[in-house]
């Protein structure tokens, strides 16, 4: 059996739900309650040192990073192939990995999603200045910990809010660019470019932020026809915490107006 060490709201984790069930594959589901801080425990610590979700383990071997894994998942089980097979089209599923890992998953939406909701929704098990530390000192990555330091005592005015918010302003003009060539991210046929980058704009609608493609008829048509997919349904839909769900929408609500500040400013 295929484990998988989840989190039901992580992005990263969702993206390798709809690899998981776009291939049909069977896998026994570990919740790791990352708000409460089991990622910095020593058992999954021994799963994954970088104390971030997900990881698998598949025949003894344990593999990390959401996008190594979901092309793991492509290669390694039966099922529709996720990867075009068009060396052009390659090429694109690969800029599109490349543009989420690089920069639009870290810094960018760990940014806005602590900024907007995350730091609201930890607040309960980060009750005290002490938890709070003790929390940023657990945090691995030297970007992730400035950032969430940043969302905690900045908010809105955070530098990195800033450019997250422009970043995926931009993400989302090149989406409507390369959609103006074909059906999906990477081709004729929905592929693995396509569920790398999905969750994010998920995260978005999550965020009450749908506003920001509301003017992009290819993104708008795009994400309609991803998330009619019965994959979405159990990976995302039927996945969700209410309470995550709940926050985020009226957290997100208020931020619309910074948003809008934002974009009006520098762009």
């Amino acid at each position: 059996m295929l484990n998988v060490y989840d989190h039901n709201e992580s992005v990263c984790c969702q993206k390798v739900r709809l690899a998981l069930y776009e291939k049909g594959i069977e896998f026994n589901n570990i919740h790791i309650a990352i708000e409460e801080g089991v990622q910095y425990q020593d058992e999954y610590l021994a799963i994954n040192p970088s104390a971030v979700v997900p990881a698998i383990e598949h025949r003894g071997k344990v593999i990390t990073e959401s996008t190594i894994i979901s092309e793991y998942i492509n290669e390694a089980f039966d099922g529709p192939n996720l990867m075009p097979t068009d060396p052009y089209c390659r090429s694109q599923k690969r800029r599109w990995s490349r543009k989420i890992d690089d920069s639009i998953h870290l810094p960018h939406t760990t940014s806005l999603s602590f900024v907007i909701a995350l730091r609201f929704i930890f607040q309960d098990s980060l009750n005290t200045p002490e938890k709070l530390q003790e929390h940023l000192r657990n945090v691995r990555n030297p970007e992730s910990k400035e950032i969430q330091k940043q969302a905690f005592e900045q908010g809105y005015e955070s530098e990195k809010f800033i450019a997250a918010v422009l970043a995926f302003h931009d993400m989302l003009a090149d989406m409507e660019n390369s959609l103006s060539e074909s059906n999906w991210l990477a081709g004729s046929q929905l592929s693995l470019a396509d569920l790398d980058v999905a969750p994010y704009i998920h995260r978005l609608e999550s965020l009450s932020l749908e506003g920001m493609w509301s003017d992009l008829p290819r993104v708008t048509d795009w994400y309609k026809r991803i998330t009619a997919r019965e994959s979405w349904g159990k990976a995302i839909k039927a996945e969700h915490i209410e309470k995550w769900v709940q926050l985020m929408s009226k957290t997100g609500l208020d931020a619309q107006q910074p948003v809008s500040d934002i974009l009006r400013q520098y762009r």
